[in-house]
């Protein structure tokens, strides 16, 4: 809550305005976002901290996602457990890139959870936090990454699939 932030991070909370999203009507919520979007140009930044059912849910999806008129977007989204998108296909990795469609929005992504060998899930993550500018489209990252680290982890793997999966 706002309340945590201004105790923990007294500095931080004195230079922005905090809105907490949670448990309030959709219309609420709606009029919060919208009115953060609003003051966007005012000398202090706003900062919405919401959960992700709330931000993904189908009724509340597009009251994140900024005026396209104004050409507005998120500076910085924040995503905790992250591993959440771990499948692109997913619609929680749906929502979150179209809230993070625009080129100029950062996004910090944290998770505890380890990948679980899965380059899959590798590619969706950093698709997310990257905005799809380090590995490219998935097939293209699976035939120089993927293909040769699944090939060499064969049980008879040949020396020559071995050394092409260490070099991805």
């Amino acid at each position: 809550s706002s309340d945590l932030a201004k105790n923990f991070l007294p500095k931080f909370a004195k230079n922005v305005r905090i809105q907490v999203v949670h448990g309030q009507p959709s219309e609420s919520r709606k009029k919060i976002i919208r009115n953060a979007w609003k003051a966007s140009s005012t000398d202090k930044p706003n900062v919405i901290i919401s959960t992700w059912g709330l931000a993904c849910a189908p009724r509340t999806i597009d009251h994140y996602i900024p005026p396209t008129s104004k050409g507005m977007h998120w500076d910085y989204v924040i995503l905790d457990e992250a591993h959440a998108i771990k499948n692109h296909n997913s619609p929680r990795a749906k929502c979150c890139q179209k809230i993070c469609h625009k080129r100029g929005t950062k996004r910090f992504l944290l998770t505890g959870t380890p990948f679980m060998n899965n380059t899959d899930e590798v590619w969706s993550i950093m698709r997310m936090a990257t905005g799809n500018k380090v590995f490219g489209k998935q097939k293209d990252f699976n035939t120089k990454y993927g293909k040769p680290i699944k090939n060499a982890r064969c049980r008879n793997a040949s020396r020559f699939a071995e050394k092409q999966g260490e070099k991805a």
